[in-house]
């Protein structure tokens, strides 16, 4: 009589989901291809990976994908084209960034490819950007397109070169000369 309770109280459980008892831990735990296999397609809506606040990896390591979706979070180095990154993103290659030329045009080895303006120490660039104090160091060649009119962009140390005066020009701080 008794195995026959028992019996009847584990079928009432898992039949009437009595709330007591509906909630659960799921656990997945695969070693195969994983930790060191190869996954021939992996598709998710938001990645996180790694211990994100240096604590353990635990719940507050996983991306919000209600407010995050398709965002890749990675805790410590990347590398595309290396298994060893030195930097937090380490490229060995070349890379294409903006709409167009990530996807129609291909960098040239060993090169970057930036469409639109590009920002060195300034969070705001219009154009090819410096901070104050950071240099611009051209080991091979430079070729300043030629210009009908002096640029907008009126700082001191600029230069263009003025095709109707076939001759450079700088700014002063004050005019073109």
């Amino acid at each position: 009589m008794r195995g026959k309770c028992k019996f009847w109280w584990v079928v009432i459980i898992f039949c009437f989901n009595i709330p007591a008892f509906g909630q659960e831990t799921f656990a997945l735990i695969t070693y195969y291809p994983a930790p060191f296999g190869i996954y021939q397609r992996l598709v998710t809506q938001t990645l996180g990976v790694g211990d994100m606040n240096n604590n353990g990896i635990g719940a507050d390591d996983a991306p919000d994908t209600i407010a995050n979706p398709g965002d890749v979070w990675i805790a410590g180095d990347v590398g595309i084209g290396t298994t060893t990154p030195q930097s937090t993103l380490s490229v060995a290659g070349s890379a294409a960034i903006g709409t167009n030329y990530a996807a129609n045009t291909a960098a040239p080895a060993n090169s970057l490819l930036v469409e639109g303006g590009m920002g060195v120490g300034v969070n705001n660039p219009n154009s090819v950007d410096f901070s104050q104090g950071s240099d611009l160091v051209i080991n091979n060649t430079a070729r300043l397109v030629p210009a009908n009119t002096a640029p907008q962009a009126n700082f001191e140390g600029a230069i263009y070169y003025d095709n109707n005066e076939d001759a450079f020009k700088y700014y002063d701080g004050a005019n073109w000369k």
